[in-house]
């Protein structure tokens, strides 16, 4: 008799991605509006001279998409919490899109 060990799978959890620029953010925005990732569920934090995209749970961003971009990407609910409290929110909602949004037209022209 065989048994079945039934597992759970891990909730998704809210992730942070960092980078050194803006010049790097709107490039991984453009990209992501790109390959069609909604990413509605992002805002943009600026913190000791980076800036930091938090993206919900709901969000399914791979993380991969982003590497090339970033400085680093963090799953850490102490670090989300810290940007949240201590960083100055620049976009509140849809924050991917409307920085992708408006810098599209210019990263297409290279």
């Amino acid at each position: 008799m065989r048994v079945h060990q039934i597992t759970r799978a891990e909730p998704p959890r809210p992730r942070m991605v960092e980078f050194a620029d803006f010049d790097s953010l709107a490039a991984c925005a453009v990209m992501l509006l790109s390959r069609h990732q909604p990413c509605r569920g992002s805002r943009l934090y600026r913190v000791e001279n980076r800036y930091r995209l938090l993206f919900d749970a709901a969000q399914r961003i791979d993380p991969l998409s982003c590497g090339e971009f970033c400085l680093r990407q963090s799953e850490s609910l102490s670090e989300i919490a810290y940007t949240e409290e201590h960083g100055r929110l620049l976009i509140g909602r849809d924050a991917v899109r409307q920085v992708g949004s408006a810098f599209m037209k210019d990263f297409l022209k290279i």
